[in-house]
């Protein structure tokens, strides 16, 4: 019988490893490698995009990305659109947001402005 305080991690070559409940993505990534765990920037967890920093509380597959992996390039454009969307917002407060989605070279936003609403504010 196992220990409630512990759980099953495993790698994606089918490897298990027994790690303490509530253990990080960043932990285990470390537990491997002090050079991985500055490199990954996501991971899965059971198939599912999860940040490196959320808890894992029970028996789960894993799979480490960086940011040189496809993974890892599409949480960087995810990421970079919310920036944009952010300093839009905060350069044109009334800008209107349509779709903004990663694509394969990159990422975009669809927005509508009224420049001379934005314009009378500053």
């Amino acid at each position: 019988m196992m220990n409630d305080q512990f759980i099953q991690i495993q790698f994606p070559d089918g490897k298990q490893q027994q790690y303490e409940r509530g253990v990080t993505l960043t932990d285990i990534a470390h537990s491997i490698s002090p050079s991985l765990s500055k490199k990954t920037i996501v991971g899965y967890v059971n198939g599912i995009p999860t940040d490196v920093a959320r808890p894992i509380t029970e028996d789960a597959q894993i799979s480490l990305y960086d940011a040189a992996s496809k993974e890892g390039i599409a949480v960087v454009r995810h990421s970079t659109a919310h920036l944009l969307a952010h300093a839009l917002k905060r350069i044109y407060p009334s800008i209107h947001f349509g779709v903004g989605p990663v694509i394969e070279n990159g990422f975009y936003y669809d927005v509508e402005l009224d420049f001379q609403s934005d314009l009378h504010n500053q």
